[in-house]
């Protein structure tokens, strides 16, 4: 057999990459929001919400995954609540583990708002806090730009 055949037949398809344009601030969210849930094994979806919980952004669809969405916001805000009490430590995640699915929640700014990813599956906990970590780091800067 031809080696190249050979080795087409042994290497796996590569996963397609994603491209596309942003043009505004809104759409820029929505990419670092779809970007988030891509790269994060068993990533689901994920959704930005303000200091009270309501969506600003958003891949959530479905009432149950909205609500997710604010009560995950809720307790994030909660959780920093109890670090601030208990002297000058931030908060970083929280992470909410089921035996079939997992929430990630994390501040956006210092308290403007959480940054919630939604996985089912297998997952990996560690590399989703680091991701959304790393993406609620991006939404922050986008947020303290002139461009909004």
């Amino acid at each position: 057999m031809d080696p190249a055949a050979q080795m087409s037949q042994d290497t796996p398809a590569a996963i397609p990459e994603l491209h596309f344009v942003v043009t505004n601030p809104e759409g820029v969210l929505q990419a670092a929001l779809v970007s988030l849930v891509m790269r994060v094994q068993g990533g689901r979806a994920a959704s930005l919400a303000d200091a009270n919980g309501l969506p600003i952004a958003s891949t959530l669809s479905g009432p149950s995954l909205r609500l997710t969405s604010a009560l995950a916001a809720m307790i994030a805000r909660t959780a920093r609540i109890v670090l601030d009490a208990m002297g000058r430590d931030r908060l970083q995640a929280v992470v909410i583990e089921g035996s079939a699915t997992a929430v990630v929640a994390c501040e956006v700014g210092k308290g403007t708002g959480t940054l919630v990813l939604v996985l089912e599956g297998s997952r990996d906990l560690e590399a989703a806090k680091r991701e959304t970590m790393q993406t609620a780091t991006e939404i922050t800067t986008l947020l303290d730009s002139d461009a909004w």
